[in-house]
């Protein structure tokens, strides 16, 4: 089995605990995230591919900054979900 766990990266005791928990299960997990949780070392196992679709989430950044990043994640996202083979999409 593939799941894909899309986080919008707010919730990392969530979403980084599941994402080994699976793993270990046999489960191949395709996790979606930011680039605080790509430093996670939980995630980087076999089974489990990271894709940092998110990018620098920090909240000092500039408004212009921040829109751009929802304006580019979208298309991301939705370009992720007609690739992904996984056959459960987890959105958390």
């Amino acid at each position: 089995m593939k799941v894909a766990l899309l986080t919008a990266a707010m919730d990392p005791h969530y979403s980084l605990g599941l994402a080994p928990t699976l793993v270990e299960a046999a489960v191949d997990v395709e996790l979606v995230g930011n680039s605080e949780m790509e430093e996670f070392h939980g995630i980087r196992h076999q089974n489990m591919k990271f894709f940092n679709l998110m990018g620098d989430q920090r909240a000092e950044s500039a408004l212009f900054d921040k829109i751009r990043r929802v304006v580019v994640y979208y298309p991301r996202i939705l370009d992720f979900s007609r690739h992904s083979r996984s056959d459960l999409f987890h959105i958390i």
